[in-house]
C-alpha cells in the first residue's frame, strides 16, 4: 500500500465509522396522546459493531440528537403504560440498550438510589424477573452471585425477554471496555399548549363563521 493511499482509506474508515454512529431516528415512532401516550417520538441508535460504548458517552450522544427540533435524551421509562408502548417498538437486532437512568455510587442496595436523566419521579420499575422471582438488580456483572452486591452496576439497561419483547431492565457496569452498542433514545417533543389549543379551535370557529359574514 502506497503512504498516498492511505490517508484515503483512513478518511473512508472514518467516515464510514462517523455515518453509523450518526445514524439516528431514521424512523422515530411517536406514542401519540390519541392513544394515551405522551407525544414523544423513539427510536435506536446502533455504533459500529466491535465498538461499544460507556453509557455516559451514550448520554451525551444522545443529547446532541434532535427530531422536530427538539433535542433528545437516553429514553425513561416512568409508566407500565409507557413499558407497554417500548416494548412494542420495532427494531432490528435484539441487542442491549442503555436507557436513560444511573444510581448513585454511594447507595448502599442495588435497588436504591437510582435517578432518571431527565429527574422525573422515580416510581416505576420493571426489573428483570424470572419465574415470578426478580433477577434484577443484581449489582454484580452477571448477577453470578445472586445476594452479593459489589456495587459495579450502577446503569440501566434493557434486553429482550423470552418472548422477544423489551420489557425488562437490568443495572449494568456501564463501562466502554462492556458489550453494550446500542441505546434507547427519546425526544420530548412537547405537545400542544392549552393557549395553543385554544387559539386553533377560535380559528375553527372564525372559519365556520366567515360564509355568514359574507351573505
Amino acid at each position: 500500500m502506497t503512504p498516498r493511499l492511505r490517508p484515503t482509506l483512513v478518511t473512508l474508515a472514518l467516515a464510514t465509522v462517523f455515518a453509523w454512529a450518526c445514524a439516528a431516528h431514521a424512523a422515530p415512532v411517536q406514542w401519540k396522546v390519541e392513544d394515551g401516550g405522551n407525544g414523544h417520538f423513539y427510536d435506536f441508535i446502533a455504533y459500529p459493531v466491535f465498538q461499544s460504548i460507556s453509557w455516559d458517552t451514550a448520554r451525551d450522544h444522545a443529547a446532541t440528537q434532535s427530531y422536530g427540533g427538539v433535542r433528545g435524551h437516553l429514553t425513561t421509562i416512568t409508566s407500565a403504560a409507557e413499558q407497554a408502548f417500548f416494548a412494542s417498538l420495532p427494531r432490528q437486532t435484539n441487542w442491549v440498550y442503555y436507557l436513560g437512568a444511573s444510581q448513585d455510587f454511594t447507595a448502599t442496595k442495588s435497588d436504591e438510589g437510582w435517578s432518571w436523566v431527565t429527574g422525573e419521579p422515580w416510581d416505576y420499575t420493571a426489573w428483570a424477573t424470572l419465574n415470578g422471582l426478580r433477577m434484577e438488580p443484581s449489582d454484580t456483572v452477571g448477577g453470578i452471585y445472586p445476594g452479593v452486591e459489589d456495587g459495579t452496576e450502577n446503569y440501566l439497561s434493557t434486553y429482550a425477554n423470552p418472548a422477544g419483547n423489551y420489557s425488562m431492565w437490568n443495572d449494568i457496569g456501564g463501562s466502554a471496555g462492556g458489550s453494550v452498542y446500542h441505546y434507547a433514545i427519546e425526544f420530548p417533543v412537547p405537545e400542544p399548549s392549552s393557549a395553543a389549543a385554544l387559539a386553533a379551535l377560535t380559528g375553527l370557529v372564525l372559519l365556520r363563521r366567515t360564509p355568514g359574514t359574507r351573505r
